[in-house]
């Protein structure tokens, strides 16, 4: 035993373990990102405010149960170095032990009504070729497990779009994206709540177009959860 730990500090010592967000050494038992950082994640509490931000982005464009995003997003914070690490190191453990986290959070929230099931926001097939998975099906893994609920992996997809956005005008653009997305015909889904997951989130398009196409096949309640939201 002392034979192993001493060769374990000594490996350490030569490839110490650096938490993603804060770039120093962690300790053994720390695994994604150190407790120091898991801390001070920048939590907005929007689901248990009725300044939720991220709601009012949907009134008037597609009705929705729930809507919430986990941590604010800045340049050059904690949350986008956690996003680099996610998104283009390959590092899908730590979306999965995000999103499980989060998931927790929603949990102990007395005044949600959770979700039955959960899907995510599909990637790009260029773009999950390029990368190896998909960021918000990893999130969406880990907090299907804390909420311990199903999760509907490739219930929503993405086609391929061979043809240029450039020169359409800005509605042709937005019913060119919509059609980009489907149901998985060879998938149904048994719930009536379904929550519907991204990584970060912005303007919402991409969420509301998923959202209506849950909304089109009958789901009655469609709760939307972005791991971070994005602010200057």
């Amino acid at each position: 035993m002392k034979a192993f730990l001493f060769l374990r500090d000594l490996i350490d010592l030569f490839y110490p373990n650096i938490c993603p967000a804060c770039d120093k050494p962690m300790q053994h038992a720390e695994k994604h990102f150190c407790l120091y950082c898991e801390l001070q994640l920048p939590k907005t509490n929007f689901v248990s405010t009725d300044d939720n931000s991220v709601y009012k982005l949907f009134v008037g464009r597609v009705p929705i149960d729930a809507a919430d995003a986990w941590l604010y997003f800045v340049k050059k914070g904690m949350v986008q170095k956690l996003m680099h690490s996610l998104k283009y190191k390959g590092n899908e453990a730590l979306g999965e032990y995000l999103g499980y986290l989060y998931g927790l959070d929603l949990k102990s929230n007395k005044l949600l009504n959770l979700p039955e099931c959960i899907c995510a926001v599909p990637l790009h097939p260029d773009k999950l070729k390029t990368r190896g998975f998909n960021q918000a099906a990893a999130i969406a893994r880990g907090m299907a497990k804390a909420l311990e609920i199903p999760f509907l992996d490739h219930f929503i997809l993405r086609k391929e779009n061979a043809e240029s956005q450039t020169r359409k005008k800005r509605f042709d653009r937005w019913a060119s994206s919509v059609q980009s997305y489907q149901i998985n015909p060879e998938l149904s889904c048994p719930f009536q709540r379904v929550a519907l997951v991204d990584d970060v989130i912005t303007t919402g398009s991409t969420l509301e177009i998923c959202a209506t196409l849950l909304k089109e096949i009958g789901i009655k309640k469609v709760q939307v959860f972005a791991l971070c939201q994005a602010i200057n």
